[in-house]
């Protein structure tokens, strides 16, 4: 009786680990995409770009500094959705830790574009460049941060579909946020393929991700909700 007590407070803790960790993913993730991507980069117009980098660099750098946050938290979210999965099946949770860690590892590469161009903007004195060729290269690292990032997005719905497959196949947790993380994942796959290897059709694609993003939120979030305030509570 003790030892399962002691399993299932452990249980509980990853939980809540697992629920804090992804509210702060959504607090910076709303920093860095919304707040600094929405703002101050402007596509098709790499002058203009550069110019809102330098007269806001301070919230550019806190933008880096969120995404240094959100691959913190993506790793023990890894750690965490393996110890509290791994209850229903070993292998496959096992298999989506190793999915997560890709992702972040991904992750962390496109971040490492956004590194260099605070190096390139805040080194524009001792540096030779010409504005047209600082804002060239300044561009071509932002896009190859998405490009990297969408990359990273496909196997994250990998990640996705696994854990939403072990939530359906769960008897302690809500048959619903299974299948919207199915969703996600079928959606993250979908869209960010189109976005890599169909660019000629940009504008469809970004009006099936804005369809989409919904049920790609409501999955994440609710499965987060659930393992902040019930996960580990119920006698599996």
């Amino acid at each position: 009786m003790l030892a399962y007590e002691t399993e299932r407070t452990t249980l509980r803790q990853v939980s809540v680990i697992t629920g804090v960790s992804m509210l702060i993913m959504v607090i910076c993730a709303g920093i860095a995409v919304g707040l600094v991507n929405g703002q101050l980069i402007i596509p098709g117009n790499p002058s203009a770009t550069v110019t809102n980098l330098q007269q806001s660099f301070p919230l550019f750098t806190l933008g880096v500094f969120c995404w240094l946050v959100i691959i913190i938290c993506d790793v023990i979210l890894s750690w965490s959705f393996f110890i509290f999965l791994k209850q229903i099946n070993t292998s496959l949770s096992l298999l989506g830790l190793l999915f997560r860690l890709m992702y972040t590892a991904f992750l962390g590469a496109a971040t490492f574009q956004l590194v260099r161009v605070m190096n390139l903007l805040n080194n524009t004195e001792r540096l030779s460049f010409q504005t047209e060729e600082l804002a060239s290269l300044t561009m071509l690292s932002m896009e190859s941060f998405q490009s990297i990032w969408s990359f990273g997005l496909i196997i994250f719905g990998f990640h996705l579909f696994i854990v939403g497959w072990l939530t359906l196949k769960a008897l302690f947790i809500p048959k619903l946020l299974g299948y919207l993380l199915l969703v996600a994942s079928i959606s993250y796959i979908m869209v960010h393929t189109m976005y890599l290897f169909l660019p000629s059709f940009h504008s469809i694609t970004q009006t099936l991700e804005s369809i989409l993003s919904i049920p790609m939120a409501i999955g994440e979030l609710g499965i987060g909700m659930w393992m902040l305030f019930r996960g580990g509570k119920q006698k599996e």
